[in-house]
């Protein structure tokens, strides 16, 4: 803030008064950290509407890229569950030849479908400049966010006991299955409207390809 305008600054890596700290996590492909400053020298690049406009456009783009990833990670988690309850035998017989297997890669299909087609409309409507677009992307990180973790579980629970473990590949989409920390004050700012059009979706879906 500069003043009691929003205000966007530019501090050199390694400055006085900056101290980058690491935070322990679970996702070990991505790095976690505390940033403070303490009387840091800065320079202003911009304050008040420039300055906000430009922090929406970074929040936007933030939240496209987490449907985005969440809707990647949906998608591997799919395939992945499909292939073992295809190939697994139980027995005597597939795994994904019991209803309980195949209900469960049914709603991990579904669940696919509607993170896609909401990250999907979401990016239209930012290339397109839609009006709607700020609350797509929110609509689109939510419903992702909330898709994947229960898709990860899901594939947790038919792969068994391999699912914990780092050879089986799950583990890794386990750990970042929950939308990042920084996403979070953006959905619960309003959080009742949010959830609300999480589930009727931001508007038509867009076609996704089939599985």
């Amino acid at each position: 803030m500069a003043g009691s305008a929003p205000a966007m600054f530019l501090v050199e890596g390694g400055a006085q008064g900056l101290k980058v700290s690491g935070l322990p996590g679970m996702d070990l492909t991505r790095r976690v950290s505390a940033v403070t400053f303490d009387a840091t020298p800065a320079v202003l690049l911009g304050q008040g509407e420039a300055a906000a406009a430009a922090l929406d456009r970074a929040e936007r783009d933030f939240l496209l890229a987490i449907a985005a990833e969440a809707a990647g990670g949906i998608g591997w988690c799919l395939d992945a569950a499909v292939a073992y309850a295809r190939d697994r035998e139980q027995s005597g017989r597939p795994a994904g030849s019991f209803e309980a297997v195949a209900h469960a890669c049914v709603d991990m299909l579904a669940a696919f479908q509607s993170a896609s087609s909401a990250a999907r409309y979401a990016a239209n409507a930012d290339a397109d400049g839609a009006a709607e677009a700020p609350e797509a992307a929110r609509v689109a990180a939510l419903r992702a966010g909330r898709a994947y973790r229960a898709v990860a579980e899901s594939a947790i629970r038919l792969f068994g006991g391999i699912g914990f473990t780092w050879q089986q590949g799950s583990g890794s989409v386990t750990s970042p299955r929950k939308p990042p920390a920084g996403s979070q004050p953006t959905c619960a700012r309003s959080a009742r409207p949010w959830a609300i059009s999480a589930d009727r979706g931001p508007g038509p879906p867009v076609p996704v390809r089939s599985r």
